[in-house]
């Protein structure tokens, strides 16, 4: 039966991977190769006894921390006593050297002795292993890679404490891991600390995430209270900034998440403009006088957020906020498909953030005109933009075309009831699929309750469109069924015995199968007795 390397360690919110593998087993290769492939730290055997899988992205955030430095540990499964030493280093574990090695604190005298200590991981200096932990010592004890046997055994650590004994450091198998950081929680989490809006200090701004041009002026006490032009800059807790002389000062922020975000910005002197844009592209201008401007919009993680002074002005930010982390960050954790398919089957459209929680997203300028008082009863174009069952309605400013998405969680059928409630344009319904957009349905100029019904599968992007100065209204949307197949090979690492017993494969086993590419390695132990 199918078993899991990879799940042998996974605590809440973080997940460890798998970077090597070395079992002494009976009738099978005893130690690592000498050849190109060990050397460049890829090499497994079946059942994956010798297995190394060394070449990661390591610079990638999902290893580094904010300070640089990831997180490693050594296990020894079939060691009596202490079985692991976990520890932080900078670099690959295929460097020459170790750089930034922190020991884990509760571990400093784990495996430790004088000279001889363990000092993190990196290419051994002896011929007889890829890796090992002495790297500034003729020594191979934490030996990774071993490519020769020590005493009959995998060189191992060498000693507890003040304990150092030879012919106990060896071992019959070790691994390396290393752990997985949550990046999606974390980038939450950060916007969530964005959104609590701290301009107390330049520092506390940088330390969330935002950046000045060097020029600028933060905070300067001789215009705070000014009123040359109406609007004053200093409210009590923004922020107030510009460049001196003449050049252009700027405020810049990457955003973390996907998100509906609303930002609120001012200029507070008597000459120049503030312009705000996210890739470049404008978002909102604030004039002189004009201390509190306001804008929607939707931006995608990695966007450039800038907030720009022109002309003399003095840029005043009041408020920056992503809608879906308006509450704690836990209060957004990861649905089961079946979860999120009946959360969306509720149709609740009260507000913006209860839609987005469920996973719509508004486009660019869409969320500005939602639910607009003005239109909700008007009959222009023959269809009343409120139907007073809690449906929604939104456009886009001016002849930008508005929309609304969504990623279906499940392969079945969907019907969405729809229409137009303008007097011009049309709004569509699409399908996109592997970066092919199909039209499913359009409602002209009075169509206020058009129905289509499509198939989705998991993954697919639903749009709806305004169209030629056109309203959005969406009243309902269903999704015919709402479960999920457990047994999809992409869920495996979930699975307890129950599952695999249920839904294991053998086409799909077997040494670079479809279990192993979604990291369920074989371990040749029938732990589950189906």
């Amino acid at each position: 039966m199918a078993g899991q390397i990879h799940e042998a360690c996974r605590a809440p919110g973080t997940e460890w991977v798998l970077l090597a593998n070395h079992e002494i087993k009976k009738g099978e290769a005893q130690v690592f190769p000498k050849n190109d492939q060990v050397e460049s730290g890829s090499f497994g055997t079946e059942g994956d006894a010798l297995f190394l899988n060394l070449n990661q992205q390591y610079s990638d955030k999902k290893f580094t921390a904010d300070d640089g430095l990831m997180t490693f540990q050594i296990r020894y499964p079939k060691r009596q006593g202490t079985q692991t030493l976990t520890w932080r280093q900078s670099n690959s574990p295929l460097s020459k050297k170790v750089t930034g090695f922190a020991i884990q604190h509760n571990q400093i005298n784990a495996f430790k002795q004088g000279s001889q200590s363990f000092n993190g991981m990196c290419r051994s200096s002896h011929a007889n292993s890829l890796l090992d932990g002495q790297g500034d010592h003729g020594n191979w004890f934490y030996s990774v890679g071993t490519q020769a046997l020590w005493h009959g055994s995998i060189p191992g650590p060498r000693g507890t404490g003040s304990n150092v004994n030879h012919h106990t450091s060896g071992v019959k198998q070790v691994q390396l891991w290393i752990k997985v950081r949550d990046v999606v929680a974390i980038n939450r989490a950060r916007a969530f600390a964005i959104n609590e809006n701290d301009f107390s200090s330049i520092k506390a701004m940088e330390k969330v995430g935002w950046t000045a041009s060097k020029n600028m002026h933060h905070h300067h006490r001789g215009y705070g209270k000014q009123t040359t032009s109406g609007a004053v800059c200093d409210t009590g807790d923004n922020y107030w900034g510009f460049a001196g002389g003449n050049p252009i000062g700027t405020l810049t922020l990457t955003a973390p998440i996907d998100s509906f975000a609303e930002i609120d910005v001012g200029n507070c002197f008597s000459r120049g403009k503030v312009i705000v844009t996210v890739n470049g592209k404008e978002i909102i201008v604030a004039k002189t006088g004009e201390g509190s401007k306001k804008s929607l919009f939707t931006v995608k993680e990695g966007d450039t957020i800038t907030i720009t002074e022109h002309h003399v002005s003095i840029m005043r930010l009041n408020s920056l906020k992503f809608y879906a982390v308006m509450e704690q960050p836990t209060q957004y954790a990861v649905q089961s498909v079946e979860e999120e398919c009946k959360a969306i089957n509720k149709n609740d459209f009260s507000n913006v953030l209860n839609m987005m929680k469920v996973g719509w997203v508004p486009g660019q300028g869409t969320g500005n005109h939602k639910h607009m008082a003005k239109v909700f009863r008007q009959g222009r174009g023959g269809a009343v933009c409120d139907n007073h069952k809690g449906n929604y309605w939104a456009w886009a400013g001016g002849r930008a075309v508005g929309t609304m998405s969504l990623v279906s969680p499940v392969s079945t059928d969907v019907t969405i009831d729809f229409g137009n409630c303008w007097n011009q344009g049309f709004v569509g319904v699409y399908r996109t699929r592997n970066g092919d957009e199909e039209e499913m349905a359009t409602a002209q100029v009075g169509q206020g309750e058009e129905k289509v019904t499509f198939a989705v599968l998991k993954g697919d992007t639903i749009i709806i469109k305004d169209v030629g100065v056109a309203i959005i209204r969406i009243n309902s949307v269903a999704f015919a069924s709402c479960e999920s197949d457990k047994c999809e090979a992409e869920h495996c690492s979930t699975w307890d015995c129950a599952h695999w017993c249920e839904c294991f494969d053998n086409d799909m086993s077997g040494s670079g199968g479809v279990y192993e590419s979604n990291n369920c390695f074989d371990n040749d132990e029938d732990t589950c007795q189906c």
